[in-house]
């Protein structure tokens, strides 16, 4: 209908979209399986209008099967499929790096980082 948000589903290597293109960009379970963090996030930030949010949907070192199951958590078994496990920390880090101006929380599978 008219007046309706546009919604783009696509990979990010195959999306071609110029700079500031969304006002928001959702990532539900995929950053764990890129290998190329950094590279990824900068990608992201940079398709995002000033103001813009990425919500990142991914489990963090800080969930509670992780704390319980240590090594033997499913998200570690098989590193060619999670290449990468994140924190907080890591998030923050990541935040600062890739020119995000802030990242919240929210229980251990969401983060929010803006613009």
């Amino acid at each position: 209908p008219s007046g309706s948000p546009n919604v783009v589903r696509a990979f990010l290597a195959d999306a071609p979209f110029p700079p500031a293109s969304f006002d928001a960009i959702f990532s539900i379970e995929t950053l764990e399986h890129i290998p190329n963090v950094l590279e990824t996030f900068r990608d992201l930030q940079r398709l995002l209008r000033s103001g813009g949010t990425l919500l990142v949907q991914t489990r963090r070192l800080e969930d509670l099967e992780y704390r319980a199951q240590g090594a033997k958590w499913f998200y570690l078994k098989d590193p060619s499929t999670h290449t990468s496990i994140y924190s907080e920390r890591a998030f923050r880090e990541i935040a600062r790096r890739c020119g995000f101006r802030s990242v919240s929380f929210r229980g251990t599978k969401f983060a929010r980082f803006q613009r």
